[in-house]
């Protein structure tokens, strides 16, 4: 089991089109096109309604196992060698 997080939580990371704010909240890119249903909420947070958004329940492809399916076996091995100790 790995001892040390491989990242340090205290740097920023980089999102591609997510940007933070001077007020501690983000910003995000919208597609082309695509117009949110936006809800404020009186402790000034919102709540965000995309219309093609799929959720988990509603995208089989969610819950796919990445090792089984998606990911080789050379990067599977890179990875595994990269995270587990010697």
């Amino acid at each position: 089991m790995a001892t040390e997080f491989p990242i340090n939580p205290e740097d920023d990371r980089y999102i591609e089109g997510i940007r933070m704010t001077d007020e501690g909240g983000a910003e995000v890119d919208m597609l082309p096109g695509e117009e949110p249903d936006v809800e404020e909420l009186p402790d000034g947070s919102a709540i965000v309604k995309l219309e093609d958004f799929k959720g988990p329940a509603e995208d089989e492809d969610f819950y796919a196992n990445l090792a089984e399916e998606v990911v080789s076996i050379s990067e599977l091995e890179a990875m595994a060698t990269r995270y587990l100790p010697d």
